[in-house]
Formats: C-alpha cells, structure tokens, sequence
C-alpha cells in the first residue's frame, strides 16, 4: 500500500510478550513497522515537526527526534 505522508513513528509494544514495532501516529493511518526494518526510513521529528531518517540511535526513543534537536522554550 502506498502512503501519501511522510510517517510521524511512535515505539509500541505489542502484546504481552514485548515485540517492539513503530507505529505511524497520523490520524488514520494503519502502518507500523518492526524496528529492524525502520532504520533508513523518512520520519517526522516529535519535537520540530521536521522529516528525518530514522537510526538505530533514535530508534531506541519512543518518540524518535533528531538526536540535536531541541525543544522550542514556551515563555
């Protein structure tokens, strides 16, 4: 099935047993993905909203974001 966005992924654990997928958080969207499989893939960055490749480094968040990315400070 071909999608027409770039995947906003979410770390989720399925099932009692811990088997780990990403699941695209877009409302409406049914994808989601093992973690193996989603290194090298487009992701939208949880804090800026920017697209990004996922990496075994930022895989391992929940919510995958740029590893220098920083938070805009709400004043």
């Amino acid at each position: 099935m071909k999608y027409d966005h770039i995947h906003k992924y979410m770390k989720v654990n399925l099932g009692k047993n811990g088997y780990v997928v990403f699941k695209c958080m877009i409302p409406g969207c049914p994808h989601y993905i093992r973690r193996e499989l989603a290194v090298g893939r487009q992701s939208i960055c949880w804090r800026c909203g920017r697209p990004m490749v996922l990496t075994m480094a930022n895989t391992l968040l929940k919510k995958p974001h740029h590893l220098d990315c920083r938070r805009e400070e709400i004043k």
